[in-house]
């Protein structure tokens, strides 16, 4: 798995399906991040339950992030914190295309890379 022992973040998480699949995965971290406090409180619930359930699907903390991609005063101090980012069904307008790619920028860091599989070097 490309996620196995990485710190990652599902972006703009909703409930958390792509989070549980995340889970499979087994990473180190997995933030699930969300603008809307209810809807992120129902995703973490949901990993919770999944990893009492399933628990070789372990990792070694969940944590939900209030993020709005448009504020940076509500992303992670840290430029780089995760080596992997989920996200489905985020880009619904032009204007969340751009905010996510500087949001991408400030969560990945120097020296990522791209794992879309849209070919090679992103390529179509």
């Amino acid at each position: 798995s490309f996620v196995a022992g990485r710190r990652c973040i599902d972006l703009g998480c909703g409930l958390g399906l792509a989070s549980l699949a995340t889970l499979l995965g087994k990473p180190s971290h997995l933030a699930l991040s969300d603008i809307d406090e209810e809807v992120l409180r129902l995703a973490v619930r949901s990993c919770t339950e999944f990893l009492e359930v399933m628990p070789e699907a372990s990792t070694n903390s969940v944590e939900r992030l209030k993020l709005d991609w448009a504020d940076e005063t509500t992303w992670p101090q840290t430029k780089g914190a995760f080596e992997f980012v989920c996200a489905s069904d985020v880009l619904y307008d032009e204007s969340a295309a751009v905010h996510i790619a500087r949001l991408l920028s400030h969560l990945l860091g120097e020296g990522s890379r791209d794992t879309t599989g849209s070919g090679e070097n992103g390529e179509e």
